[in-house]
């Protein structure tokens, strides 16, 4: 069997253009989700253990600040009600002056206070520490108790200056923060662990 794909232009439902590659994202990961169902993970997500549990629920996404649901982790059954009610709001997109955040993360809260009962929000496992200065730097240079997250994602578009991410193993043998651990234990299935 084989799955056919087609690359089609993607413009917002209000017709105005995409002014980030963020939008264009949203978009396509939400038309994915109604048609087909299942898991999407930004490019600088970090698995940690199984999903399973969470599928529990038919639609789930993570909180990273009181007033943001993060779009960059999703899982969803095919033809969800909350992924029809997102693309909806891209109905009023401005295009130009419009933040590439508020539809990624303020609109998806919005949607969650308005319908509870068609999403779980993952309150803390999915998305800290978040993209703030503090998150950063437990992320980076400090440490977070990562141990009940199902993924740590790394925010890679605000990575504090002078921090970069390992490229190789002798990089993390002695990393001494969260991402060395994760990485460490992604790795080798330690978070302590020396290499030789």
């Amino acid at each position: 069997m084989y799955l056919v794909l087609t690359v089609r232009p993607l413009q917002a439902p209000s017709g105005k253009p995409l002014v980030f590659g963020e939008h264009s994202t949203d978009l396509a990961r939400i038309d994915i989700l109604i048609n087909y169902g299942g898991i999407y993970l930004d490019s600088d997500i970090l698995v940690l253990k199984s999903f399973d549990p969470l599928l529990r629920h038919n639609y789930v996404m993570g909180r990273v600040t009181p007033d943001q649901i993060n779009s960059g982790i999703v899982l969803s059954r095919r033809g969800e009600a909350f992924l029809s009610l997102w693309l909806e709001s891209y109905k009023s997109y401005k295009g130009k002056g419009e933040t590439y955040t508020h539809k990624a993360t303020i609109v998806p809260h919005k949607l969650a206070e308005l319908y509870p009962h068609l999403i779980h929000v993952e309150e803390e496992s999915l998305n800290k520490p978040n993209w703030k200065p503090e998150g950063m730097r437990q992320l980076y240079t400090g440490h977070y108790n990562w141990s009940d997250n199902y993924a740590i994602h790394l925010w890679h578009r605000y990575l504090p200056s002078g921090v970069s991410v390992p490229k190789k193993p002798e990089d993390i043998e002695h990393l001494n923060s969260t991402l060395g651990e994760v990485i460490r234990f992604i790795l080798y299935g330690s978070d302590n662990i020396t290499l030789y």
